[in-house]
């Protein structure tokens, strides 16, 4: 399907041919008043009716006659795009299910390890369609398809990139488990950023501050969750950064939160957080218990019988779970360390994470 999009003759054709009969429903404004939904102005959204054409009719009216006009122009494109899609998969053998089952397992994976970033179904999202539609117009040479392909193109890249930047961000939101929202916004106000960030991000930041902050969203929405979403803040607060300026403004979130003084309780959180984190090496926030199981080895402290006796009832209720890859999150990891050290004292449980996190990160540097 991606092939398809990005080389496809059959889609080609026909995003060429609606484009090119309906873009002179899309004007540019010679004032340079009128702003689109991406904040670029000099664009008016739906063009005003011809009044020597069609009569004398208000403002108002020819304007939501426009609206109409471009959003029925809109429904007929997704048509397009979407009868295009579907004649190409069955084609190959692919039913919708399929097609659904399989761009969803993408997804995971897009989440889960980085890959792919499929982009082509924004094709039919409202904002692609009055980009594309405009800058049709605005250029009569340009061939429709190649616009809407760049487009998409560079919504895949700049998730991607999006995606590598909150993996360097989240771990540190992870390992600050006692923040709020309210924290991270002043972390942020505090960076030392060689410029501060465009106007329309900042508007957008206001935005994202004003829905993050509804008390009754904040009080349901899980844990990682909001980490997610105050990640996605941050990266969006230096999304004008170079990867250089990007890197020295981690180092200076990372010192603000390391310096953070922690009770003794807080502490082991964030060394068992730390042991975690060193076999989370795809920032999943879980992590495979056969290979949890081969760093203790290599732990001698964990080789007796009792310890053992542990490990495998943990085991065996993960399995129950996903018995092909048992996997646990830092919760269960937690839990299993602390009933394996449950005998012992403070400094003996901090070891036994320091233990980990030095055999996990020898591990991971070899398969290097």
């Amino acid at each position: 399907v991606d092939r398809w999009f990005y080389e496809g003759s059959d889609l080609a054709d026909a995003v060429n041919e609606f484009a090119s009969s309906h873009k002179n429903d899309f004007e540019k404004d010679p004032l340079g008043k009128d702003t689109n939904s991406e904040g670029i102005r000099g664009w008016q959204l739906f063009k005003k009716r011809d009044d020597s054409v069609h009569g004398s009719v208000s403002f108002q009216n020819s304007m939501g006659e426009s609206m109409h006009v471009v959003r029925d122009l809109h429904l007929q494109f997704c048509s397009i795009f979407e009868d295009a899609l579907t004649q190409f998969t069955s084609a190959a053998g692919i039913t919708d299910d399929q097609f659904k089952q399989v761009f969803m397992i993408s997804q995971q994976e897009e989440r889960e390890s980085g890959k792919h970033f499929y982009r082509w179904l924004d094709a039919t999202d409202f904002t692609t369609f009055l980009t594309v539609m405009q800058l049709c117009n605005s250029d009569p040479e340009i061939r429709p398809v190649t616009v809407l392909r760049k487009y998409i193109s560079d919504l895949s890249s700049e998730a991607r990139e999006n995606y590598r930047r909150r993996r360097m961000v989240l771990p540190l939101l992870d390992m600050w488990e006692t923040c709020t929202f309210q924290d991270i916004i002043s972390l942020v106000n505090d960076l030392p950023l060689p410029t501060p960030p465009p106007l329309a991000t900042r508007k957008e930041l206001a935005r994202w501050r004003n829905r993050l902050n509804i008390p009754k969203l904040a009080s349901t929405a899980p844990e990682e969750d909001k980490r997610e979403e105050w990640g996605k803040y941050c990266v969006m607060s230096m999304k004008h950064l170079t990867d250089d300026e990007l890197q020295d403004a981690i180092l200076f979130m990372k010192k603000v939160i390391t310096s953070i003084e922690l009770t003794e309780d807080q502490q082991q959180d964030r060394t068992s957080w730390e042991a975690f984190h060193s076999m989370d090496v795809n920032f999943n926030r879980k992590i495979d218990f056969v290979t949890l199981r081969s760093v203790f080895a290599h732990i001698p402290p964990l080789h007796t019988k009792s310890s053992q006796k542990t490990i495998i009832k943990h085991e065996t209720i993960l399995r129950k779970v996903n018995e092909a890859h048992p996997s646990l999150n830092l919760s269960e990891f937690r839990a299993l360390l602390k009933e394996l050290n449950d005998a012992s004292s403070n400094d003996s449980f901090l070891q036994l994470c320091r233990d980990i996190t030095t055999q996990a990160s020898n591990m991971f540097s070899q398969d290097e």
